[in-house]
């Protein structure tokens, strides 16, 4: 019976593994709040996996401008006087992007910080490259691969292509989950 009881715990550990990976986006899904995103889509055929809509988003380049006060601090601290304008001495940065609703209910992001607001809709993401504090460059931000492809019906990839779209996604916790795709008429 002992045995039994480790062949079993060997099977359930990797199941549960596989199982919990979906889990953040379901809960994101389910809970979050509605955001509607301006996108730009390209390239979307996929000979083996079909059409889908490869999405980049306003809030992945984000001004310089918007790095609140004690995220430039620190950030400024760790940088070398030296440093290239676009370098990365210190890797990815964590970082809390608030968002606001703008024009047409469409949200922006408001606010680059360290932490999360503790009121209004933020998404966790990760900042590659900082610009020098001088500068009123643009900054990158990573949200992880839930923003990456939008998988759609089958021959229906190429009309994305040509048109101007939204994205409706849900935000929930710091977490970010694609919902559907509004393509404007």
């Amino acid at each position: 019976m002992k045995n039994f009881a480790k062949y079993l715990l060997v099977m359930i550990i990797p199941l549960a593994v596989l199982l919990s990976r979906p889990v953040i986006p379901l809960l994101t899904l389910a809970f979050g709040q509605e955001v509607k995103l301006a996108t730009v889509p390209f390239d979307p055929r996929d000979f083996f996996r079909g059409d889908y809509a490869e999405l980049s988003f306003e809030i992945e380049n984000v001004s310089a401008a918007l790095i609140s006060p004690n995220l430039r601090t620190k950030l400024d601290n760790e940088r070398d006087d030296n440093d290239d304008y676009w370098s990365e001495p210190y890797g990815e940065t964590d970082v809390y992007v608030s968002l606001k609703p703008g024009e047409a209910g469409i949200y922006s992001a408001a606010l680059v910080s360290d932490a999360p607001l503790p009121d209004g809709v933020y998404v966790r993401g990760k900042m590659r490259k900082y610009p020098h504090p001088n500068s009123s460059g643009m900054i990158r931000i990573n949200y992880g691969n839930n923003l990456s492809r939008f998988y759609v019906k089958e021959n229906t990839g190429l009309e994305l292509e040509e048109a101007e779209m939204h994205v409706e996604a849900k935000v929930w916790n710091g977490h970010i989950a694609l919902d559907r795709i509004e393509i404007k008429e």
